[in-house]
């Protein structure tokens, strides 16, 4: 593969095991669809990639998968693929391996270089789409560059098993208008970290004359298999005069969420079109009964959808 030099599209997704040596010399490739860490161990290691052989790929564009970064040693290497020198739009970041590799999911205690390797690996300012899987943070699980990101429009962060505080700036992210959550496991409560502002912020918020706006893009909202999450609070009291939060929200999915019980006060005040509440009790419960506080936040939401089903039609949102 070495001497394809002029080599401008590269698609080896079904083909994980291919020997790979000599990769980063492959200086015109603008299309590579999987990047995977040590995808083929040979005899004589013949094969293994590794972030540096990135480096050199400046001319690639559009979108990447990076698979398997668990495998990373050195977790100082993300900055040695120089990702923000190459023109993404569309970027995955796995932390496990792809469908053709032998092993799936990761061992618990794991992970321990996962924040330095993430932040190792900042893209270029433009990119639109980021996804990142199997990490293992507990805390904060948005990378340190991600409010370089001013064109980002979809965010997914799934399977993040040690993750039991969903703090990160999400609601500063000016372009932001797809946010997803799957299987944040050990999450219990959900507050004002989740919108990007502390008690500080809301202090000066409340005296202050500018208003503050959150998510001033923020068209869908879907949380899923987040099974211990129990609790979603809001801002309260006063502080709520100079704060906007979530002016365009359209579409709220909850699904595998049982213990959910709780709604965000800003609700009310969202000009939410569709709510879908997939195979959960408590809130179900709770909204069926219209005196109650809950269904005091939501009454206004025109389609209100209670399924057991996960495969149930999302309404079409522009984003």
């Amino acid at each position: 593969m070495r001497k394809l030099t002029k080599l401008k599209h590269l698609y080896v997704e079904d083909s994980l095991r291919l020997k790979s040596k000599g990769i980063g010399r492959l200086t015109s490739l603008q299309k590579l669809d999987v990047f995977h860490l040590n995808g083929y161990k040979g005899a004589d290691n013949e094969g293994t990639l590794k972030l540096q052989d990135l480096k050199n790929l400046n001319q690639l564009e559009g979108s990447l998968s990076i698979a398997h970064l668990e495998s990373v040693e050195d977790a100082s290497e993300g900055v040695k693929a120089c990702l923000s020198e190459k023109h993404l739009l569309h970027l995955e970041l796995d932390f496990v391996c792809r469908k053709a590799c032998d092993k799936w999911g990761r061992e618990e205690g794991t992970g321990q270089n996962d924040r330095e390797i993430l932040n190792g690996l900042q893209p270029h300012g433009d990119l639109e789409t980021l996804s990142i899987r199997h990490c293992q943070l507990a805390t904060s699980p948005c990378p340190n560059w991600i409010l370089s990101l001013r064109n980002l429009t979809n965010l997914e962060l799934q399977i993040f098993r040690n993750c039991e505080l969903l703090s990160g700036p999400f609601g500063r992210l000016p372009s932001l208008e797809s946010l997803k959550f799957h299987r944040m496991e050990k999450v219990k409560k959900v507050g004002v970290e989740f919108l990007g502002i502390d008690e500080r912020e809301l202090q000066s918020s409340s005296s202050s004359s500018s208003s503050l706006i959150l998510f001033p893009k923020l068209k869908s909202l879907q949380f899923e298999g987040m099974q211990m999450w129990e609790q979603w609070d809001g801002v309260g009291g006063d502080f709520q005069n100079n704060i906007t939060i979530m002016p365009s929200l359209s579409l709220l999915r909850f699904f595998l969420c049982g213990e959910l019980g709780t709604l965000p006060d800003f609700l009310r005040k969202t000009p939410l079109q569709t709510m879908i509440i997939g195979v959960m009790s408590t809130l179900r419960f709770r909204i069926k009964d219209k005196t109650s506080e809950e269904w005091a936040k939501i009454s206004h939401v025109p389609d209100i959808r209670l399924s057991y089903d996960r495969r149930i039609e999302l309404p079409d949102v522009a984003i």
